[in-house]
C-alpha cells in the first residue's frame, strides 16, 4: 500500500490564495510540521489550526489502484472535516462517500480531496476521463473495420493468384 500519510483527516481548512501562493506556503512545511489544507474555493472553510497528516481521525486504505481507491475513514464526532491527499487532482476522478456521490475538491492547489461529516465512512475516488467511453466506442469500431477489411484483401488476393500447377 502507499506511504501511511498519502491520506489524511484535516479539521482545519483556509481558502485558497491566488495562483502560485500554495508553493510559497507550502514549501515552508518540513515532515514534522502541521500541513495547512488549502481549498478552492468549492471547499469548505474550517476554522481551527492545521494539523500533521496522520493525527487527527483515522484513514485506512483498503484498496489502491491507479483509477480506483478504497479508503475507510474515522471521523472525531463532533465536527467534519476534509480527507485531503497528495493524488494529483485531474478533471475525471469522481468520490463517493459511503456510496453517495460526493463533490472532488482541489486541495493546495494540486492534489485531490473531499468534505467529510463526522463519523465512520467509506469513500471511494474513481478516475474515468469524460472522453473515455468514446474513445473505447472508436478503438472498438476502427478493430472491427481493421479485421473485415483484412479478411476481404485476404479473400480478393486468393481470387486473384492463379492456381499452381502440378508437374
Amino acid at each position: 500500500m502507499p506511504g501511511a500519510n498519502r491520506f489524511w483527516l484535516s479539521p482545519h481548512t483556509s481558502e485558497a490564495p491566488p495562483a502560485g501562493w500554495e508553493a510559497a506556503i507550502l514549501s515552508n512545511v518540513d515532515a514534522d510540521s502541521p500541513v495547512p489544507v488549502l481549498v478552492d474555493g468549492r471547499g469548505p472553510v474550517l476554522p481551527g489550526d492545521p494539523v500533521r497528516p496522520g493525527t487527527y481521525g483515522g484513514v485506512r486504505i483498503t484498496s489502491f489502484a491507479p483509477e480506483r481507491v478504497l479508503l475507510d475513514l474515522d471521523v472525531p464526532a463532533g465536527r467534519g472535516a476534509v480527507l485531503a491527499s497528495t493524488e494529483r487532482y485531474a478533471p475525471g476522478w469522481s468520490a463517493e462517500i459511503d456510496g453517495a456521490p460526493a463533490e472532488v475538491l482541489r486541495v493546495n492547489r494540486w492534489f485531490r480531496g473531499a468534505a467529510v461529516s463526522a463519523g465512520r465512512h467509506r469513500v471511494v475516488f474513481q478516475y474515468q476521463p469524460r472522453g473515455w467511453w468514446p474513445l473505447v466506442a472508436l478503438s472498438a469500431i476502427a478493430l472491427v473495420l481493421s479485421v473485415v477489411g483484412g479478411g476481404a484483401l485476404m479473400v480478393r488476393n486468393a481470387r486473384r493468384q492463379p492456381p499452381s500447377s502440378v508437374a
